[in-house]
C-alpha cells in the first residue's frame, strides 16, 4: 500500500485484494487506494466490469462481450485501454 502514495495510477485485483485484505467489494478496494493517495485506481475484476476511480469520480468499465480470459497480462491491457478511453472522453 505505500507505493500507492507515489502513484499516479495503481491496478490492483479484486481477488488478489480479497486474498490480502479480505475485501468485500471492488468499490471497498477502490476506496482504500484512495484513501492510500492513489489518484487513480481500476480494479479489475476478471470478467467482470472493472471499478474505476479518477478525479473524485467512480465508475465501471466493461470487461467486454463474452470473453474468455486466459492471460491476466492481456487482460490488463484491454482494460487499460477501456479505462483511458473513459478517462480521456471524461465519462465512467
Amino acid at each position: 500500500m505505500a507505493a500507492a502514495t507515489a502513484s499516479q495510477l495503481v491496478l490492483p485485483s479484486f481477488d488478489d485484494e480479497i486474498a490480502a485484505f479480505g475485501d468485500a467489494s471492488p468499490q471497498e478496494t477502490l476506496e482504500r487506494y484512495r484513501r492510500a493517495g492513489a489518484r487513480e485506481v481500476a480494479v479489475k475484476n476478471g470478467g467482470e466490469a472493472a471499478t474505476i476511480g479518477w478525479d473524485g469520480r467512480t465508475g465501471t468499465v466493461s470487461a467486454g462481450g463474452s470473453v474468455t480470459i486466459v492471460d491476466t497480462t492481456w487482460e490488463r491491457y484491454t482494460l487499460f485501454g477501456r479505462w483511458s478511453r473513459a478517462v480521456g472522453s471524461g465519462e465512467p
